[in-house]
């Protein structure tokens, strides 16, 4: 038994699961409701994982990924010690996207690792990259945010505790060119 699954859906799909869990979040959260990584931080701490920072970024690249799941609520999402806050943020939610779309969590007791490769570049980690950003820069705010800014995606990326590549990813994909 792996512990993997595939998830079928479409981005659609991605974004509406991404903004629901993102609204729920934020529905039983206490305190700060604004800050990036303060609501990562909870939905990983209520969820039994733990986020820890790689001390060898290569050796965690020869085990071949950035979230090892040890059974369900049990997982550590490591982080490399030379990337930025905003970077890291988008990496946690990435990381999440492959804990609620690519893990079977109907299968209570895990035997074995399963661990979610670091620089893929399929399938699954377009879905984890697709619902990092509607969990991190939901598409009505964004839309928002990026007229409002007048398209300036630095300004953006600091709205939104993120860096300004994951803004203009998420600029292409869902604001219309004028």
């Amino acid at each position: 038994m792996s512990g993997r699954i595939t998830f079928k859906g479409t981005y659609e799909e991605i974004e509406a699961l991404a903004g629901e869990l993102r609204r729920l979040v934020l529905e039983r959260m206490d305190g700060d409701k604004t800050r990036a990584r303060t609501i990562l931080e909870w939905v990983v701490e209520r969820l039994g994982g733990k986020l820890r920072v790689a001390e060898d970024p290569s050796k965690l690249e020869e085990e071949s990924g950035s979230l090892a799941i040890y059974g369900k609520g049990r997982f550590v999402i490591f982080l490399s010690p030379y990337t930025s806050p905003l970077r890291d943020n988008f990496t946690i939610a990435h990381e999440l996207g492959h804990y609620f779309l690519h893990f079977d969590h109907k299968t209570s007791s895990l035997n074995g690792l399963v661990i979610f490769n670091r620089y893929g570049s399929g399938r699954d980690e377009w879905q984890a990259n697709r619902f990092a950003a509607a969990f991190l820069m939901p598409k009505d705010d964004f839309v928002e945010v990026f007229r409002k800014y007048g398209r300036n995606t630095h300004l953006v990326a600091g709205h939104f505790e993120v860096s300004e590549p994951a803004v203009k990813t998420r600029a292409e994909y869902i604001v219309p060119k004028t």
